[in-house]
């Protein structure tokens, strides 16, 4: 069974004083998988939550196959089909996989007596059943609070799909995850399109957009802008209709006075990866690196923060030879790694803000026998108001962040540790478009008080817009060291990148 037509007619919301949706008209044609993307504040999650029933709209009308429909409450979507996952787990962490699966509707005994007894057996087969759609092993015993949140993620649509849903409505679900924990969940999504359940999948991310669907439509200031096939719409095209025809200047490059040589890497060779790896970098520089999967970028980023092992070849800091042995050693020279994973690598998920902050120096905090909370407080304030890290309190848990908040938090936590050397992997991965200006601002505030970046980035506009030079990588070899010159391309670098 092949999920409704929907039609959204003239949708207008008011929250408080704001208009929040202006007139909304989209179609969503049955069995697809429909993106509804727009930066953040661009009206998706109430868009979204007028869908599901959580919200009424002001005028408009909701069309189900023809049919005018009226949601009052949640229960009243779901009456006709409409399921919606929210951006916040609602799973009952104390009860385990099976139990939340079939959550009041557990299967019964067959005897009269029996029908207040669950049926355990019959739980756990069907509860197998069920995981066996998933892209990845879950156990139904395990205990919710043992899992990580994409496998939360999955069961919440495992236990929506159940319900036998006509449409699934997704907000924000990739938040937090990492990329394999986000492709785990496209596939689970796709599965689900495949046995005729028609999706909608609210997103910030333009690359989510080419990941998963079949029809796009862009939301700006409340307003629709306009739906597209995804087959036929090019990337940057996509971005001037989320962002506006001034998108590219989301990329607002200082032009620094390169200083003096900080860090020199000559003729580096490790565990048949990186071969004769030579280049330097410079204060107040930019340095751009990139390579297709496999070239060994990330190999180079964790051995220069002391994260593996050189087979030969050397690295001088400041002129000087250096041999790091561990992290430790490269975070006493200056030296600092955001990771590609911030989720597993980067962030303390359950400490807050300003512990995030501040674990990088406990030393400069301590009062005697013990750490100045005041201080750490000031301090935390600080870095929030500097890089706009939430308007929450400094008690907020980290894993209770955007992924653009969560990045802005890392480059908090090596401001404060004072590191003059940043090795930035995919730094604005996952992170929506007005978070990626904050956070090439902030660079532009790093090289001007004189650090040095190391830019590693698979996304070539991104390295063209914001790097002194850029370094191409190719099978564990340096093939080009490129000025950023106005005449260099996306197509020379990935020339590069394929010869």
């Amino acid at each position: 069974m092949v999920g409704p037509k929907l039609e959204l007619v003239n949708i207008t919301k008011r929250l408080g004083e704001d208009l929040v949706l202006r007139g909304i008209n989209i179609s969503i044609a049955p069995g697809t998988i429909h993106v509804i993307t727009g930066e953040n504040g661009a009206g998706k999650s109430t868009l979204a939550q007028i869908m599901g029933g959580v919200y009424q709209p002001d005028h408009g009308d909701l069309i189900m196959d023809g049919e005018k429909v009226r949601f009052r409450e949640p229960a009243d979507a779901r009456a006709y089909g409409i399921y919606m996952i929210h951006q916040d787990c609602i799973l009952i962490e104390q009860m385990n996989v099976a139990e939340n699966l079939f959550l009041n509707q557990e299967p019964r005994e067959s005897s009269w007596l029996g029908r207040f007894r669950i049926n355990h057996k019959q739980l756990y087969e069907e509860a197998n059943k069920l995981l066996s759609l998933l892209p990845v092993k879950i156990n139904a015993h395990q205990p919710v609070h043992k899992l990580g949140l994409a496998q939360k993620r999955l069961i919440e649509i495992l236990r929506a799909y159940h319900q036998n849903p006509r449409v699934l409505i997704l907000d924000e679900p990739s938040t937090s995850l990492n990329r394999t924990e986000a492709e785990l969940l496209y596939n689970l999504i796709k599965e689900l399109q495949q046995r005729g359940v028609t999706i909608v999948y609210f997103t910030s991310l333009p690359e989510e957009v080419f990941a998963l669907g079949d029809q796009v439509s862009v939301l700006k200031d409340g307003a629709h802008i306009g739906t597209f096939p995804v087959k036929e719409i090019q990337y940057n095209r996509l971005l001037t209709y989320i962002a506006g025809a001034d998108y590219k200047e989301r990329y607002p490059k200082l032009r620094v006075q390169r200083g003096a040589e900080i860090l020199q890497v000559e003729n580096l060779v490790s565990d048949d990866i990186l071969d004769q790896i030579s280049f330097s970098l410079h204060r107040g520089e930019i340095l751009g690196l990139t390579g297709s999967a496999g070239s060994g970028r990330t190999n180079l980023a964790r051995i220069l923060y002391g994260l593996g092992k050189v087979s030969s070849g050397a690295i001088y800091l400041d002129g000087y030879r250096i041999t790091f042995n561990n992290a430790r050693d490269a975070i006493k020279a200056g030296i600092c790694f955001i990771t590609e994973d911030r989720e597993q690598e980067g962030i303390f998920p359950l400490l807050n803000i300003k512990e995030n902050i501040t674990i990088s120096n406990l030393a400069r905090l301590w009062n005697g026998l013990f750490l100045s909370r005041h201080r750490e407080e000031r301090i935390a304030e600080f870095y929030k108001l500097e890089l706009g890290i939430t308007k929450t309190g400094s008690e907020t848990k980290a894993c209770n962040l955007s992924g653009g908040m969560k990045q802005k938090l890392l480059l908090a936590r090596w401001l404060y540790k004072n590191s003059r050397i940043f090795i930035l992997d995919e730094p604005t991965k996952g992170v929506d478009l007005a978070s990626k200006i904050d956070i090439y601002n902030i660079l532009n505030t790093l090289v001007l008080e004189g650090a040095a970046i190391l830019l590693i980035s698979s996304d070539l506009n991104e390295l063209l817009g914001m790097s002194d030079r850029i370094i191409v990588l190719n099978k564990g070899k340096i093939v080009a060291d490129l000025v950023n010159t106005p005449d260099l391309s996306q197509q020379k670098l990935l020339d590069y990148m394929t010869q």
